[in-house]
C-alpha cells in the first residue's frame, strides 16, 4: 500500500506543480513510472490539472463528489490558500475538506485525507487498481 501519510505531507508542503510530486501521486494511484515513455507522456498531471485530479477522485472513491471553491475570499480564513476542496461520500458525515494554493492540490489533499480515513477500502483499491 502506498504511504498515504507521506504523500499527504508532500501535498501539504507543495505550493504548485512539481515533477517529483506528480510522479509520487501517479505511483500512489497505481501508475508505473517504468512504463513506456510514450504511455507516460499521455498521462494527465493530477498536480497541475483539475480534470486529472477529479479523475483520481472518481477512480479512487466511486460515488463520491467533489466541490471546489476558488478565490481571494479564502485568504483571510486560510492564509496562503486560494482554493478549497471538499470530497463527500454517500454517507452522512463522510467527507474531507482541504485548502491549498491551487485547485488540483486542494482536491488531492482532500482525496488523500479521505483515503486515509478509509484505510481498509483504500488498501483494496490500491491492490486492485
Amino acid at each position: 500500500m502506498a504511504d498515504l501519510n507521506a504523500l499527504y505531507d508532500q501535498l501539504t508542503a507543495a505550493e504548485g506543480p512539481a515533477a517529483p510530486l506528480s510522479i509520487a501521486v501517479l505511483v500512489a494511484f497505481g501508475r508505473d513510472p517504468a512504463a513506456a515513455p510514450a504511455l507516460v507522456a499521455t498521462w494527465a498531471d493530477p498536480v497541475a490539472s483539475v480534470d486529472a485530479a477529479l479523475d483520481l477522485v472518481e477512480r479512487a472513491l466511486p460515488g463520491w463528489s467533489c466541490s471546489v471553491t476558488k478565490g481571494e475570499d479564502l485568504r483571510p480564513l486560510y492564509p496562503g490558500a486560494w482554493c478549497s476542496a471538499k470530497v463527500q461520500g454517500p454517507q452522512l458525515g463522510e467527507f474531507q475538506f482541504a485548502q491549498a494554493p491551487t485547485a488540483p492540490l486542494a482536491i488531492l489533499r482532500a482525496l488523500v485525507a479521505a483515503l486515509m480515513a478509509r484505510a481498509p477500502a483504500t488498501e483494496e483499491f490500491i491492490r486492485n487498481g
